[in-house]
């Protein structure tokens, strides 16, 4: 994760840092702080200079995040800053290692919405995955086809090796498609009254259609999205044997914001 970080951060010059305000402005979680502390040793390493000695001046801002999934939680975030800052003009660079096509354009789409006029000049760095509706059948997350899925509201991926670079191979990937999907399944059946969110491939927002979850398979030592299959995080193995956490034992048990 650091050199990932490492490599995104070479992309901008030392200059451009030193004048960078940077965001910390995260409602719940605190990944924003953490990567911001993990900014501070590789600035030194490459500019000679720590977190300190940045924000001295002119209109960057930096959201600094680890990745971008549904988009919602950047969107919150700075619809509150813009409220409570008001910045006229300013220049805001999105950070973060991993972004996902479709949690980018809607936090495009919101942006618009949230700037009411300002000059605010938003651009994006990271790596980007394909997650779109429209390109399902290159899409670098978890996305099964009609053999594996059925439902009415299903949009299959088409079979074949024209996928991403993000799999090895076509054959491998509709296998963990197909085992994660059915896995997840089972356990949205074991929840008592599961959200109509909680889907078997991860957690989703209404605007992310035709799929039975997300999908996503991007994680970090700090924690395991919810966006990532069911398999990978729900349960918990210290609940008590009445409770349906104890039906499963999760690979990453994923830490909630109040945890």
């Amino acid at each position: 994760m650091q050199r990932s970080l490492e490599r995104i951060i070479a992309d901008f010059t030392c200059e451009f840092w030193k004048t960078a305000h940077l965001l910390n402005i995260q409602k719940e979680g605190s990944s924003q702080s953490e990567m911001i502390d993990m900014l501070d040793p590789i600035l030194r390493r490459q500019c000679g200079y720590g977190i300190g000695c940045t924000g001295l001046g002119g209109g960057n801002f930096v959201y600094l995040d680890d990745a971008i999934f549904t988009g919602n939680r950047i969107i919150t975030d700075l619809s509150d800053w813009m409220v409570e800052q008001d910045p006229e003009k300013a220049t805001l660079r999105i950070v973060v290692i991993v972004l996902h096509r479709l949690g980018r354009y809607w936090i495009e789409q919101n942006l618009e919405r949230i700037k009411a006029g300002r000059e605010i000049d938003v651009s994006f760095k990271g790596y980007e995955l394909e997650n779109r509706q429209s390109y399902r059948n290159r899409s670098d997350v978890l996305w099964p086809t009609e053999e594996t899925y059925s439902d009415d509201d299903f949009l299959p991926r088409q079979p074949g090796e024209r996928t991403s670079t993000f799999f090895s191979g076509g054959q491998g990937r509709q296998l963990l498609e197909s085992e994660f999907l059915n896995a997840g399944i089972r356990i949205r059946g074991l929840a008592r009254d599961p959200a109509p969110q909680l889907k078997p491939l991860g957690y989703t927002s209404a605007s992310f259609r035709g799929t039975p979850g997300f999908g996503s398979l991007f994680v970090t030592y700090r924690n395991c999205p919810n966006t990532c299959p069911l398999a990978l995080w729900w349960g918990d193995p210290a609940a008590h044997p009445s409770h349906p956490f104890s039906k499963w034992y999760p690979l990453l048990p994923r830490k909630t914001y109040g945890g």
